[in-house]
């Protein structure tokens, strides 16, 4: 659709939507959102009057990195703790997942026959999520163990659930908490540098005293990690590596 003769956007339609909302990606696709009921002159008029916005903000994501777009063939590139690594597909042996500091070696047994090219990549893929998301498990644990018992008010009152994490793949968010102080990570967390890992962990526990993102969650993430706010930008702008 032309706005303008200038922004395309997709539009997207649901009857649980009550308003229209605007959302600029990454890569400077702008997707509109609307109610079932909203027609087509309502819905022009809303992005007209946001082009301004999202011009701003398809500007300020060129300095984003782009979205890594994988082969999973040997050459492919994936990032461990913010370090780039080759990955070598090789054969023979028992099916495993071995990482140096260069590269992440995924081997299978010899003659395994995929129907198609698909089903070889989703293979591929399926067996470097189940690593990612082991090692992120671990270490994850590791450091939100750290950080609640150097800050013990970040453990206080949650109870069984102070350790236990959730590991999933989300396209939006790193981490979540909910009322009940148990926390979810995103997979590819794992990917980012450790001090960006410590800096979603320290902001999803900071959920635990604050159940919001008001003034008093921010100064608590700032007496946890001072000047974070570079720690937020670097995760934008390096977030496009980190693609499983």
């Amino acid at each position: 659709m032309n706005l303008e003769k200038k922004v395309q956007y997709t539009l997207k339609k649901s009857s649980k939507r009550k308003t229209i909302s605007i959302r600029v990606s990454s890569q400077g696709h702008v997707e509109v959102s609307a109610p079932v009921r909203c027609t087509m002159a309502e819905i022009e008029r809303v992005v007209r009057s946001r082009t301004d916005w999202i011009r701003k903000t398809r500007e300020r994501y060129k300095d984003y990195a782009a979205p890594l777009v994988h082969t999973y063939e040997t050459g492919d590139l994936f990032y461990l703790h913010g370090t780039p690594r080759k990955l070598i597909i090789t054969e023979g042996g028992h099916p495993s997942v071995t990482v140096s500091d260069s590269t992440i070696t995924v081997q299978t047994r010899t003659g395994t026959v995929y129907a198609d090219e698909s089903q070889r990549k989703a293979y591929y893929r399926r067996k470097l999520v189940q690593w990612y998301k082991a090692e992120a498990k671990q270490e994850l644990t590791e450091r939100v163990a750290y950080w609640c018992s150097r800050y013990p008010e970040l453990d206080a009152g949650v109870g069984e659930a102070s350790g236990e994490i959730t590991l999933r793949l989300m396209k939006r968010r790193w981490g979540s908490c909910d009322k009940q102080g148990r926390l979810t990570f995103n997979t590819t967390l794992i990917c980012a540098p450790p001090e960006l890992i410590d800096y979603v962990i320290v902001h999803e526990l900071c959920h635990r005293v604050e159940f919001n993102h008001g003034k008093a969650f921010y100064q608590n993430v700032e007496q946890y990690l001072p000047g974070h706010q570079r720690l937020h930008v670097a995760m934008r702008l390096q977030a496009g590596l980190w693609v499983l």
